[in-house]
C-alpha cells in the first residue's frame, strides 16, 4: 500500500487516514459529501476501515460510518491511501529531497525500503524505512531502469 499527504485535497472514494504500527493504514473511505442545512455546513459521510501492507482497504461493520468535517480530515487524517504501488521487490527508486539531494533507494516491500545514498547532510550513506516515510520525504519518486538491457526494471533482471 502507499500513502502520501493529501495537502487538503480529497475527493469522493478517497481513503484518508494515518499510518499505524506494522505498516498498517487506518482511516476513512469518503463516500459522499453532503450539505447539512440545519448547521449550514458540508460534511463527509465516511466509512472507517484499515489496510494491512500489500492488502486492500477493508471497511469495518455498518457501525463504522461517521460524518467528518473537512477541517477534521485536514488536521487528523492527513494521508491519502492507495492500493499497492507498482514497485516490485528489487526495484531501484530515486527521489529528490527538500534540499535538492538525489536519494537512491532499494525497494524490498512497502514496510522495508533500503536507502543507498544520504538523504541529507547529517545522514549516513545507508539507512532504511517504510515506503510511506520516503513518499512523504521525497518528491518525484520514480523507478530507475537499466541501460543497455532493453530498459528493464532492476527487479526484472
Amino acid at each position: 500500500m502507499a500513502s502520501v499527504k493529501h495537502g487538503g485535497s480529497f475527493y469522493r472514494n478517497d481513503v484518508v487516514g494515518y499510518n499505524g504500527g506494522s505498516g498498517r493504514f487506518y482511516g476513512y473511505k469518503l463516500l459522499k459529501r453532503v450539505y447539512v442545512e440545519e448547521i449550514d455546513a458540508h460534511r463527509w459521510i465516511a466509512a472507517y476501515g484499515s489496510a494491512a501492507p500489500e492488502a486492500d482497504f477493508v471497511i469495518g461493520s455498518e457501525s463504522s460510518v461517521a460524518l467528518l468535517t473537512p477541517s477534521n480530515i485536514r488536521s487528523e487524517y492527513q494521508y491519502k491511501w492507495s492500493k499497492d504501488s507498482d514497485y516490485k521487490k528489487g526495484d531501484i527508486l530515486s527521489g529528490t529531497g527538500d534540499d535538492g539531494t538525489r536519494v537512491v533507494l532499494l525497494y524490498l516491500s512497502d514496510a522495508e525500503v533500503q536507502r543507498l545514498t544520504p538523504d541529507g547532510p547529517y545522514s549516513g550513506d545507508q539507512g532504511y524505512g517504510g515506503l510511506a516515510h520516503y513518499q512523504v520525504m521525497l518528491k518525484d519518486l520514480v523507478v530507475l531502469k537499466t541501460r543497455g538491457l532493453g530498459s528493464k526494471r532492476f527487479s526484472e533482471i
